[in-house]
């Protein structure tokens, strides 16, 4: 269960199981180049549908991990959520800035930001189940190499900046993307899922039950030696993977992640799983999920970022 490991002038930890001598001892730094940029954002807020009815509980938490704490490195974590004008969807989207990169979480918010706008105006013309994901990423890859081509003289490279390439940006600027398309209004007392992806973010339903549905197949599932490489914007090298349709229903609950609590959580059915699954089968108070979404465990140091979303009884038709 989750509980305090330590306790001292600068607050309790929580962990899940084994936290690690990390967890306590790690005297968190900032990272002097960004010092705008918080170790944690948090959000807890209603979704209102087109009837002005509420229809989703959501919250969201992007929380720095032990090792960029350890070594004064930025979040590189980002997420957005926003609905669209005539209030028929609820976009949401989580992005893991690559860690290698010194300008990665630049990256993260670009595809956040501006891969939730794009959708919003997407789907002024379009049905989910016809947006051009192909389109999408691509126009987010040529924002990021723009950006890269701007940024990146200040990081020393001599190269001339729009000579480089989305190869050569990528080492300092790459990120993964997870989008999700939530329909306010139910269909048969469900609400309509879209989702598509870059990388190796996830998204799950934490069933009724308490037990967890991948959306996609699971990081380093059936393989002998597991990897942490992950495609990520703005390469696009071959087939991206297929979007998804899926459905959240009464007493479920929608989780889109970065790998930073993708991969402890495996595949749902550890103690990760069990843990998560009874903290969120209802939505908490909203530092409560940043709180758990920041969980310490040994060996797991990454940035964390969840947004989750419940349908709200008797909400939006």
């Amino acid at each position: 269960m989750i509980g305090p490991i330590a306790v001292d002038e600068r607050g309790p930890a929580y962990s899940i199981g084994d936290p690690g001598v990390a967890a306590s001892r790690v005297v968190p730094k900032p990272d002097e180049r960004h010092w705008h940029r918080p170790d944690t954002v948090l959000d807890g807020v209603v979704i209102m549908g087109a009837d002005r009815r509420q229809a989703l509980d959501l919250r969201a938490a992007s929380v720095r991990g032990l090792a960029h704490r350890e070594y004064g490195r930025v979040r590189q974590d980002s997420y957005a959520f926003r609905g669209t004008p005539d209030h028929r969807y609820l976009l949401v989207g989580v992005a893991d800035g690559v860690g290698a990169g010194s300008l990665s979480h630049v990256a993260a918010d670009i595809a956040m930001f501006e891969g939730t706008r794009l959708l919003g105006e997407l789907l002024a013309g379009a049905e989910p189940d016809r947006l051009p994901w192909d389109w999408l990423f691509a126009e987010l890859a040529g924002m990021i190499i723009r950006a890269g081509r701007e940024w990146l003289p200040y990081e020393g490279v001599a190269a001339d900046p729009e000579s480089l390439t989305e190869r050569e940006i990528a080492p300092w600027m790459a990120t993964t993307a997870l989008f999700g398309v939530i329909d306010l209004n139910r269909e048969n007392d469900e609400h309509p899922v879209h989702l598509a992806r870059v990388g190796d973010c996830s998204a799950w339903l934490l069933r009724a039950d308490g037990s967890w549905a991948p959306q996609q197949a699971i990081k380093n599932a059936d393989e002998e030696i597991h990897t942490s490489a992950t495609a990520a914007l703005p390469v696009l090298g071959g087939a991206l993977p297929p979007p998804v349709r899926t459905a959240l229903r009464p007493g479920e609950a929608l989780l889109l992640m970065s790998d930073g609590v993708g991969d402890p959580l495996v595949d749902g059915a550890g103690e990760v799983g069990r843990v998560l699954s009874g903290a969120w089968r209802r939505p908490p108070r909203d530092v409560d999920f940043a709180t758990q979404v920041g969980f310490a465990k040994r060996t797991y140091d990454d940035d964390r970022t969840v947004v989750a979303v419940w349908p709200v009884a008797g909400g939006s038709h």
